[in-house]
């Protein structure tokens, strides 16, 4: 037979051990990284990367500028089609691919050009006319037989 003292042990060194264990997952818990998109910035940090990111936007826009002025320049040379108009994320811009492998995100400068740009690509063939630059943009002239309209190209993006 057993005697009390066996008893009282056995259930001390469990007590110990499940102490242990809690004492354990609590430090492990609280060493766990924070999930993405659960973590909250600073009001002031995060004006402050804000900020940051404009003048970092602006520090590059002239080549940037530069750089699509000059391959939407070629593209024009080239008289490569417009293939394809898409929507993207944002109301009023779309996607415009071309049969050279280019997809810029332009945006109208009238409302409802580009629902007659898109059904003019659709029905028939739409090609890059001219690029200029005005007001640190790029502005793409695209024009079929019977019309023309103009955008505004906001940046490459990627093909499908």
């Amino acid at each position: 037979m057993v005697g009390w003292g066996v008893v009282v042990a056995g259930i001390a060194i469990v007590a110990v051990v499940l102490a242990i264990t809690l004492t354990c997952l609590a430090v492990a818990r609280s060493r766990r990284a924070v999930r993405p998109g659960t973590m909250r910035l600073d009001p002031l940090d995060d004006a402050a990367l804000a900020a940051a990111f404009a003048r970092i936007e602006q520090e590059d826009l002239p080549q940037r500028v530069t750089a699509m002025a000059a391959h939407l320049t070629t593209m024009v040379a080239r008289k490569v089609p417009l293939r394809y108009v898409r929507p993207s994320a944002r109301s009023g811009i779309a996607r415009l691919g071309f049969a050279d492998g280019t997809v810029v995100l332009a945006q109208s400068l009238e409302p409802a050009s580009l629902g007659v740009l898109a059904r003019q690509c659709w029905s028939g063939t739409v090609q890059a006319e001219a690029a200029e630059t005005r007001d640190e943009s790029v502005y793409l002239d695209l024009g079929w037989p019977s019309g023309r309209i103009t955008v505004r190209v906001l940046g490459r993006d990627q093909a499908d």
